[in-house]
């Protein structure tokens, strides 16, 4: 999470715009929002859907602002950071069913591992706790990032036993890598969908007021298309038809992925 807090600060976003944002051409630009889902990493980069519409939509470049373990909250964040530097023609916000009403309010570790954001009991839109990094990460993180000691590193290059018990310490370190921590959504369900409607009316004010516009893209848990085909429940879940009636009410176009990925399941299966 760190990597996605950097790209909040002006003063520590230049790797992830360097890494993302194509200084090539002067084609249009359409920025695109989301989390893992969106940004796809693989090794050698990424290869979502950000980055096959820009291979088949020529006349524009399409810039992917997806960062995993983050949430509506971050994303806006992320646009008030991101679009008076890239001026994009349209923004492309991806919601996932799978946890994004859980995702608001978790901790992070540039805001002292705490949530992003101020929420107001008079319903004014929401206010950043951190404008500026108030870095915490737990020591337990510290610890799990830790290289071996310096005697077994250097001894692992010529004695197997030492590259063994080398590869031991990383995997046991690995195991106190902190998870994410709990999440507003999980214990207060109704309050979740309040946010998360503040949260999306306040991204497509704040697209509009850079004069692009904003497209919503609604992606259902793969769990849910197994059971739409495989357990009898031919109808969409309830949580994606409230979240596409809830992002109708924005007022912005809302591309769900429903029909199309059914269609795909049921051709292609697991693949």
């Amino acid at each position: 999470q760190e990597h996605a807090c950097r790209a909040l600060y002006a003063d520590l976003r230049a790797e992830a715009l360097a890494a993302r944002v194509p200084s090539v051409g002067v084609r249009a630009s359409v920025l695109h929002v989301g989390d893992s889902m969106l940004e796809a990493r693989r090794q050698g980069g990424r290869s979502g859907s950000a980055e096959l519409c820009d291979r088949h939509d020529v006349g524009r470049r399409h810039i992917n602002a997806g960062f995993a373990g983050t949430g509506p909250d971050f994303h806006l964040r992320l646009l008030q950071s991101w679009l008076p530097l890239i001026k994009p023609s349209a923004v492309f916000v991806w919601v996932y069913t799978g946890n994004d009403l859980a995702d608001i309010d978790r901790p992070y570790a540039c805001c002292g591992q705490g949530p992003l954001l101020r929420w107001s009991t008079a319903g004014a839109a929401p206010t950043s706790l951190c404008p500026q990094p108030n870095w915490k990460v737990p020591t337990r993180a510290r610890l799990a990032r830790s290289p071996p000691p310096w005697l077994l590193r250097s001894t692992a290059r010529w004695s197997v036993a030492a590259q063994h018990i080398s590869d031991l310490f990383v995997l046991a370190a690995g195991t106190l890598e902190p998870g994410m921590g709990p999440a507003q959504g999980d214990g207060f369900a109704q309050a979740a969908w309040d946010k998360h409607r503040q949260l999306t009316a306040q991204m497509r004010a704040e697209i509009s007021r850079h004069g692009a516009r904003t497209i919503f893209v609604l992606i259902p848990h793969r769990g849910a298309l197994q059971n739409a085909l495989t357990a009898g429940h031919p109808s969409t879940p309830t949580t994606y038809q409230r979240l596409h009636k809830q992002l109708l009410s924005t007022g912005s176009t809302v591309i769900s992925t429903w029909p199309t990925l059914k269609s795909a399941y049921q051709r292609y299966g697991e693949r």
